[in-house]
């Protein structure tokens, strides 16, 4: 069976924190705060779905919504410090 919940983050000195936390049921509410902040605060802000499937133990991310200055961050794929391997190694000389 899966789970869902709703975590809303800012980005301040070069990385994301989390500002709240909302259930299942609380998509809306999640997405209206992220608002807030990004609004009030003048931070960039994202709200990301977390999946768990506690059947096999896994979890899932993905980004619900994000505010204009969170659009402009491109690092969706890496939010949480998760490199991407890189295409080719550089040439040596």
């Amino acid at each position: 069976m899966a789970r869902d919940n709703y975590e809303v983050y800012y980005y301040q000195y070069g990385r994301w924190s989390l500002h709240a936390s909302f259930g299942s049921d609380d998509r809306d509410l999640a997405v209206a705060e992220g608002i807030t902040v990004e609004a009030s605060l003048g931070l960039p802000a994202r709200v990301i779905r977390e999946k768990l499937d506690t059947q096999s133990n896994t979890l899932a991310e993905a980004v619900v919504w994000q505010g204009a200055k969170a659009a402009t961050i491109d690092d969706s794929d890496n939010m949480f410090g998760v490199k991407q391997p890189n295409a080719k190694p550089a040439e040596k000389r």
